[in-house]
């Protein structure tokens, strides 16, 4: 039986199975819709536990931001890094998507596509929002009626203040307190794990059914998206990243990309940050990073820090508002790349496609239905993805040590 599973449930299997379902769905058209209530069932299953996931994940990655000697000053500004540079990204992602448009190309689309769900329509802020209605809009009145609502970008807000708030706490209980909301996060993780045995499955049904319903047309739109969101990477990689790690690290742009091509080649073939760690201070000290400042910012970065997976929400959701004809304006882009960078905090530990992609397209009010074509190529993206976080991470070292080594 633990044979099958492995076999079942890895990349290869669902990446088949996508393709399988791609072929039913070209074949046999309308014919296939009734696999549908089935994919439904999974994504039924992923919304469920989007709140309470990102609820306890959040908080227990802020929770130990004051657990190192200096952690006010250096502490409070890698967070404000982490949050800049991941919203950066998230830019980047947002204007590669808006002026490229993978999400464009299909004809036509059925009627079903094109009217939001009732239970989506009050979930994200409203468009046409001022700059203070989008702040305001971050700040729960009621953190409770947020959670119940799954009003998330208050909910994330909210999470990060309890987080910081535990971090710095001197309650002789805090440390009960910090195991009992790693237990809920793990708890819920074991959650999403049992439901992602479903992913091989609802990917075949969905996108039978997503073939099925909008044509062949849509393999060429993944493909497209694919290709925007490995741009945006190598851009990151190479210009942002790169750029910033010639100004203050001890040496050139071109050092900087020799030194890192072991760490790369290790963060793409495990696709985990935490593998990487060892390798990741080896490098950084490399760059000009001190001992001490790897051991309070790697560990907090391999947690908090995904620049990579920022640009990457944010491509997914301005693809599938492109795709499903979802106005988006302004302040909408604004709000997702903000969105994915506050998001990408409870990336880590989820398995497979990401929730933080669900909780993103819930705040632009972008419908779900076309998760499916994501999980076809979450587990390649992934490579691409964490190698990207991990060099993010390597590189904040280089600013931190300028700014906060003589301090430490």
């Amino acid at each position: 039986m633990e044979k099958f599973l492995k076999i079942y449930n890895n990349a290869i299997t669902i990446i088949v199975l996508a393709i399988l379902g791609g072929f039913c769905g070209y074949i046999f058209g309308d014919k296939i819709f009734f696999l549908k209530p089935f994919g439904d069932l999974f994504i039924n299953l992923i919304k469920m536990l989007i709140v309470p996931v990102v609820f306890f994940t959040v908080i227990n990655a802020t929770s130990n931001l004051n657990s190192h000697s200096n952690a006010v000053s250096l502490g409070g500004f890698t967070l404000i890094y982490y949050l800049c540079a991941s919203t950066i990204s998230g830019l980047l992602g947002v204007l590669l998507a808006y002026y490229l448009e993978p999400g464009i190309g299909v004809m036509k689309l059925p009627q079903e596509f094109l009217t939001l769900p009732k239970e989506l329509q009050n979930v994200a802020a409203s468009t046409n929002v001022g700059v203070w209605d989008f702040i305001f809009g971050m700040i729960p009145n009621n953190p409770i009626k947020a959670l119940t609502e799954g009003n998330l970008l208050p909910i994330l807000f909210f999470a990060i203040f309890v987080g910081v708030g535990i971090s710095y706490s001197q309650n002789k209980n805090k440390d009960t307190l910090i195991k009992t909301i790693d237990a809920g996060s793990d708890i819920f993780m074991w959650m999403v794990k049992k439901i992602m045995f479903l992913a091989p499955i609802a990917v075949f049904c969905l996108i039978a059914y997503l073939v099925g319903s909008i044509g062949i047309e849509v393999v060429y739109l993944v493909a497209k998206l694919f290709l925007v969101i490995i741009i945006g990477l190598l851009i990151w990689v190479y210009v942002f990243l790169g750029g910033i790690a010639s100004i203050f690290s001890n040496g050139s742009y071109f050092k900087f990309v020799k030194t890192i091509i072991p760490l790369q080649i290790l963060a793409f073939g495990t696709s985990s940050s935490l593998v990487c760690l060892p390798k990741n201070m080896e490098v950084s000290e490399k760059l000009g990073a001190s001992k001490e400042i790897n051991n309070f910012v790697l560990p907090i970065g391999t947690t908090l820090h995904m620049n990579g997976s920022a640009l990457y929400y944010s491509v997914v959701t301005v693809f599938f508002a492109q795709m499903f004809g979802v106005p988006l304006d302004f302040y909408t882009y604004i709000l997702i790349a903000f969105t994915a960078a506050l998001g990408a905090m409870a990336t880590p530990g989820v398995p497979g496609l990401s929730l933080t992609i669900v909780m993103v397209l819930l705040v632009a009010n972008v419908p779900l239905i076309g998760l499916p074509l994501i999980i076809a190529i979450d587990r390649i993206l992934d490579m691409f993805i964490t190698t990207t976080n991990v060099l993010g991470n390597t590189v904040y070292t280089t600013v931190a040590q300028r700014i906060f080594g003589k301090k430490s």
